[in-house]
């Protein structure tokens, strides 16, 4: 069974009625609650779980959203668990702490965590903004840009790595006391924690059944464009504490495209989306079409 995300259709719905009606209509009977839902919504979600309408098999952090507008930028190291300002990173776990009770409210097994990142003026942001804008950065122009960002990295992550250690570990505690699983989810800028290393550490100093690992393939997809990682170095070194999966398609570096929509060959996952044990969500952006979302779902569904 696949599950859409409502960071596709969440912004454009007065209510949850019209919101499951329409994901409904494309065969989707499952939902994973974004970081966007609005209170109002996830309060009517709930009701139609009540009343058998729909799923909810995941929550993304934070969920409901936090307050009325959009999530701050990316760049802002004091939004996330890994801040080294104790009162924010506190106020962030708190967040996360919510979101895994909201799941349990709905029924969800699982909610999706970012972990932080490492503050650098948004450099891997630059980077990618240049290469998209056709600037010229390739071969080995771009791997040395790639590599000067990861050393900027290495050298101010500490802190930062040390209070998402922190966060995740009382976070866990918390998931196990509601028995809802936390996946800590691959990320898409340099900049963000955990690193492709840094799952192995953290996910070895939480030893424990309810943290683990969410696969993005659309993030790892854009990672091994860059000549980074490959996705099978995710799946092979932690693919025994896999949650779940966001699936999304990539054209360059833009990713969340509805499945077919972009360049990645889904049949390379055959045998993980046909496995049982993790949640499969489609995670497209509002740019999606829904005709693109419907034929990319049934095309999955070839697959398993």
């Amino acid at each position: 069974m696949f599950a859409l995300s409502t960071s596709w259709n969440a912004w454009r719905h007065p209510s949850a009625e019209t919101l499951v009606n329409e994901v409904a209509g494309l065969g989707f009977s499952a939902l994973e609650l974004g970081s966007q839902l609005p209170l109002h919504l996830f309060e009517g979600i709930k009701g139609e779980v009540e009343r058998g309408r729909v799923r909810v098999v995941s929550l993304h952090d934070y969920c409901p959203r936090l307050g009325s507008g959009a999530s701050p930028r990316a760049g802002r190291g004091d939004f996330f668990i890994s801040s080294r300002n104790e009162e924010s990173r506190r106020s962030r776990v708190s967040a996360v702490l919510r979101t895994i009770q909201a799941a349990q409210e709905v029924g969800a097994s699982a909610v999706v965590v970012h972990a932080g990142l490492v503050p650098l003026w948004n450099s891997s942001r630059k980077v990618f903004g240049l290469m998209e804008l056709g600037g010229g950065i390739s071969g080995p122009g771009l791997a040395r840009r790639l590599e000067r960002v990861v050393k900027r990295r290495e050298k101010r992550k500490r802190p930062y790595f040390e209070q998402a250690l922190k966060s995740l570990k009382e976070i866990a505690d918390h998931a196990a006391v509601h028995r809802v699983k936390v996946g800590v989810e691959t990320r898409y800028y340099l900049e963000e924690i955990p690193s492709l290393e840094e799952f192995e550490i953290l996910l070895s100093a939480i030893d424990s059944p309810w943290l683990g690992y969410w696969h993005d393939i659309g993030h790892a997809q854009i990672r091994e464009n860059l000549g980074m990682e490959k996705q099978e170095d995710y799946l092979g070194r932690y693919g025994d504490r896999l949650v779940g999966l966001h699936i999304h398609d990539v054209d360059g570096l833009r990713d969340h495209r509805a499945p077919l929509a972009g360049k990645i060959d889904f049949s390379r996952f055959r045998e993980l989306l046909a496995a049982e044990g993790p949640i499969k969500v489609i995670e497209a952006h509002p740019s999606a079409a829904a005709e693109e979302l419907k034929r990319g779902a049934d095309y999955l569904k070839t697959l398993v």
